[in-house]
């Protein structure tokens, strides 16, 4: 059951907020995860792009925005 079919409305200005909040909390954790992967000798990248839609816009014109995932060396992590 989501919140919805409880009869529980929040608007998306307070879920943009949270997001935003969560996104505060984890710098810590972004810090920390980009000084070991820069502490690699192989990172691989990967790009993808989003469609994404901006609020105030009219509905159905997105922009795009970038996700970048990255990898390190898996073998440096497993026991062997």
């Amino acid at each position: 059951m989501s919140l919805r079919d409880a009869g529980v409305e929040i608007s998306r200005v307070t879920m943009s907020g949270w997001m935003m909040r969560v996104g505060d909390l984890l710098a810590p954790v972004v810090a920390a995860m980009r000084r070991e992967i820069l502490q690699e000798s192989y990172i691989q990248a990967d790009e993808t792009t989003v469609p994404v839609q901006r609020p105030r816009e009219k509905k159905g014109k997105n922009h795009q925005v970038y996700l970048w995932q990255f990898e390190v060396d898996p073998k440096r992590w497993t026991q062997t």
